[in-house]
Formats: structure tokens, sequence, C-alpha cells
């Protein structure tokens, strides 16, 4: 399963973006409208139950939906360490 990761364009969610690009990941993008309530959808909700962008759902299937989370996350399962402090 490719991983799934739900952005806003122009929001925080870019640099999450970013960083699956620079690490070379596999992904499918599917943009949350916020002024059209995209976010407070049932479908969105049962995944992220806060409503936020960005979340990530990991090729395992569970959804990680704060920035910072997924960042480390990313940072530990691809960044070969040159991507988080102290390495």
């Amino acid at each position: 399963m490719n991983m799934k990761f739900y952005m806003t364009p122009g929001s925080c969610s870019t640099g999450i973006h970013i960083l699956l690009e620079e690490l070379e990941q596999v992904f499918e993008v599917y943009l949350v409208n916020l002024l059209a309530g995209d976010n407070r959808r049932p479908e969105y909700l049962a995944m992220n139950p806060n409503g936020t962008i960005p979340t990530l759902v990991t090729p395992d299937g569970s959804p990680l939906t704060d920035w910072q989370s997924i960042a480390w996350w990313l940072g530990k399962s691809f960044g070969k360490g040159k991507h988080l402090p102290g390495n």
C-alpha cells in the first residue's frame, strides 16, 4: 500500500509534501479543501478526529495526524539518519 497524504496547498502541510519528495517516497496526494469543509466530512473525521491537516496514512494503514509526528516518523523510517537532529 502506498502512503496517502492529505494536505491543503499553501498551508503547513506543504513542508511534509517537500519532505516526502526529498525522501523520494511514493505517495498519493489528496487535497483537503478547508474552505469547503472537507476536513469536517465524516470520512475525513473517521481518519483524523481532530479534522486537522496534514494527515499521512502509513503503509500499514495507521494515520499520523500532526506535522511533528509525521516528520519524525518519515525521518526515522526513510531518512537514514541525515534528516534528524544529532545524526
